[in-house]
């Protein structure tokens, strides 16, 4: 049984010579991501790539055979760091993929948030092994590890800097 991604039948999109399908429905909700992720901080960056240079982009990340090119490539676009690029993979990809997000690093003892791919591979693969040994899938761990953030963490407001 395949799995629908963004309304759009997975095993049929990847099995396209061009992914088009897929890439359509991403780029309609690659704004959605972006808004939510960044609550409208840097929408002007986003809003400099061209529309064919985020379909290029979305093309190469989701044929991408490695996590590190996939998000990579995303970087390359103008607002996209690796939490906004892990999010759009994640979005694509939920069972492949997780958030790069402050609570849930927070939830795992890392003071500072760090934005390279290098460090997100890394993360990546914690969550992976924390998520197989509780039983549970990426997503579920991340809205845990969110969660616990939520109820535990100290935010600071920018009104408190």
């Amino acid at each position: 049984m395949s799995e629908a991604i963004c309304g759009i039948d997975l095993a049929t999109c990847m099995s396209a010579p061009d992914v088009a399908s897929l890439i359509r429905a991403t780029l309609a909700e690659l704004r959605t991501i972006f808004e939510w992720k960044t609550r409208g901080r840097g929408r002007s960056r986003l809003e400099q790539n061209a529309p064919e240079e985020i379909e290029d982009a979305l093309r190469l990340a989701l044929i991408a055979r490695s996590e590190r090119s996939a998000i990579s490539v995303l970087r390359g676009l103008a607002g996209v760091d690796v939490p906004v690029a892990s999010a759009i993979m994640t979005a694509v990809d939920p069972k492949r993929y997780t958030i790069l997000d402050f609570r849930a690093l927070f939830s795992l003892g890392v003071e500072r948030s760090f934005s390279s791919v290098r460090f997100y591979l890394t993360y990546l693969a914690a969550c992976r092994r924390i998520a197989a040994a509780a039983g549970v899938d990426l997503r579920t761990l991340d809205r845990a590890l969110w969660q616990y953030s939520k109820e535990n963490q100290r935010v600071r407001r920018v009104s408190e800097a």
